[in-house]
């Protein structure tokens, strides 16, 4: 892109997966600010976030019991630390699947950290930043979002809950005009194909059979890196850095960054500089295009199937939304505050609309953002109607909403073990000659 000599610039820093390791990212942030000489002002994270609040989040994050344990966030969400840096992700497949179900549309987990939802589209820094969260998978791609809606959370729907859905990608698809960032979990099928494949493959051998059948990535993501040609598109998941430059025209590319999760020694941390869009805030605020488009679609899960794993229909064609629609968000108020977030009552579980079904915890923002664009809880359920949930009121040992876990068939890496924080490497360059990003 050409960038003039008036042009202000965002410094942001990108993570791979999280896995609940937030004081070693943030002071990892630190020392990249100390060398580099830099205001880092976004930290932007693809996923496996992990925002585990206590013990009783750990039945929702989707790993064997033996490596649930409760990380950093807990701090952070409590007031007892503050992030250092306005920090932005999307889910994974290893997440604290109830907190991120409550806030569907994207909302702050924690001071100072915000989540972009199932899938969101916001504007910060002067930068426009879309994302989707979760990972693929074919058996659950076409259908509603059945599992906060169902009485009991079971081993399948804890795993089918963050496997991404059509009706996501079919909403980000319908986004025109230019796109600065692009998040998801997983990768865009294909995208290996326009890097340097041979040195992924020495790295990650058990990748080889995936890139020959062209089944590595997500087939959704790949429709929105071609349909939406964003400047740039962070992803994670595979635990490894991997560059890629697509050429979509003469004009336009999207430069591919995958990371590695948050260890010593591994290129998990990247340093970006981004031009700002002239006139353009820093202050989060919602997409007015994104709203138009989530206004428009949400009746396509209309609510009759919450509870129930059944198919959703798509339209074959979907109209885009008119500028007037878009005018219309513009001139509501459209500022994320972060006075927005609210903890849990100390002592109670949360408000769930499924007394023994952690996955149905409701949210006072969901109600707040359904309430501005006049919407209806198709997905979610009301926060004021539902009551706070005790302890001792839920389900007993032998219920079969408690889940036992074997090995996880997604991803098997979960241990994450930390020396003293003495990292020299944190810092991952970017080489443009080298890494073609």
């Amino acid at each position: 892109p050409y960038y003039t000599t008036m042009q202000s610039y965002c410094n942001l820093m990108v993570e791979g997966c999280c896995h609940g390791s937030l004081d070693e990212i943030y002071a990892s942030v630190a020392e990249v600010e100390r060398r580099r000489g830099v205001h880092v002002e976004l930290l932007l994270i693809c996923g496996d976030f992990q925002s585990v609040r206590d013990e009783n989040d750990l039945s929702c994050l989707a790993t064997p019991p033996k490596y649930r344990r409760i990380g950093g966030f807990r701090d952070y969400y409590q007031g007892r630390k503050r992030a250092p840096v306005l920090t932005i992700f999307i889910g994974g497949n290893h997440e604290a699947s109830n907190v991120l179900a409550s806030l569907h549309y994207g909302g702050w987990v924690a001071p100072n950290i915000y989540y972009l939802g199932a899938a969101g589209v916001v504007n910060v820094k002067g930068l426009r930043i879309a994302g989707i969260s979760g990972i693929y998978n074919p058996r659950h791609v076409n259908l509603v979002h059945w599992e906060a809606g169902a009485q009991y959370m079971t081993e399948n729907s804890l795993r089918s809950i963050y496997h991404v859905r059509e009706i996501e990608a079919y909403r980000l698809a319908q986004l025109t005009g230019p796109l600065d960032i692009m998040l998801s979990h997983d990768w865009p099928r294909g995208v290996h194909a326009y890097g340097d494949v041979t040195s992924l493959l020495k790295y990650k051998p058990f990748l080889r059979d995936d890139i020959q059948s062209n089944q590595l990535g997500s087939p959704l993501s790949e429709t929105l890196l071609w349909q939406l040609r964003p400047s740039y598109w962070f992803a994670a998941h595979l635990h490894c850095k991997f560059a890629a430059l697509v050429q979509h025209d003469e004009q336009h590319s999207t430069r591919f960054l995958a990371l590695d999760k948050c260890l010593p020694k591994r290129d998990f941390l990247q340093l970006v500089t981004i031009p700002k869009r002239p006139g353009c805030s820093d202050e989060l605020t919602y997409d007015p295009e994104w709203l138009a488009i989530l206004t428009k679609t949400h009746s396509l899960e209309d609510g009759s199937n919450r509870g129930h794993s059944v198919r959703l229909s798509l339209p074959s064609r979907f109209e885009l939304v008119s500028q007037d629609e878009v005018a219309f968000q513009v001139s509501k108020n459209r500022l994320i505050s972060p006075e927005f977030f609210q903890q849990k009552q100390q002592g109670k579980l949360s408000r769930r609309a499924r007394p023994n079904n952690p996955l149905s915890e409701t949210n006072p923002q969901t109600d707040r953002f359904l309430t501005m664009l006049g919407l209806k809880n198709n997905v979610t359920f009301s926060f004021s109607d539902n009551a706070l949930i005790t302890p001792a009121s839920v389900i007993g040992d032998d219920d079969p909403a408690m889940i036992l876990l074997d090995d996880d068939d997604d991803d098997d890496e979960y241990i994450i073990e930390f020396p003293h924080h003495t990292k020299d490497d944190a810092e991952i360059d970017i080489d443009v000659d080298d890494d073609s990003v």
